[in-house]
């Protein structure tokens, strides 16, 4: 995923241990790319999923002839929720719609390593609504 990924899942992984248990306004403050969230007004899909832990993730992706050119999310979760959506999708870019699909939560975990096993089911929201978003493009 390049060095500037591993720099920020050191930046990430740096600020979870010091803020574990802390609201995720406060654990994101310092974190670099700021603003990971972002909705997408042009959209070619996107997908909504509320996990059975009460989060919501949405996903939205920019596809152009079946390859993924950007893709933005928007979770209310914790902070776990929000780097799991930012893998999903910075994953996913620049994949076809076909290698995006195969993303599950399994991935997004081989890449966020550290990852309280109670905060795991983040990774499967993640992949869960990446999947629904490329199921909303394919039926279009």
């Amino acid at each position: 995923m390049g060095q500037s990924m591993d720099d920020f899942m050191g930046a990430i992984y740096r600020r979870i241990g010091k803020t574990h248990g802390t609201s995720t306004a406060q654990a994101f403050h310092s974190l670099p790319g700021q603003g990971l969230m972002k909705t997408m007004a042009d959209a070619d899909c996107s997908a909504k999923i509320r996990g059975s832990c009460g989060e919501s993730m949405e996903i939205y992706l920019k596809v152009d002839e079946e390859l993924i050119t950007d893709a933005g999310f928007v979770a209310d979760g914790c902070l776990f929720s929000i780097i799991c959506g930012y893998l999903a999708t910075q994953l996913a870019k620049g994949m076809t719609i076909d290698e995006a699909a195969q993303i599950e939560g399994d991935t997004i975990l081989a890449v966020f390593k550290e990852v309280p096993e109670g905060e795991s089911h983040c990774a499967y929201l993640a992949a869960e609504t990446l999947h629904a978003a490329i199921h909303n493009w394919m039926l279009k």
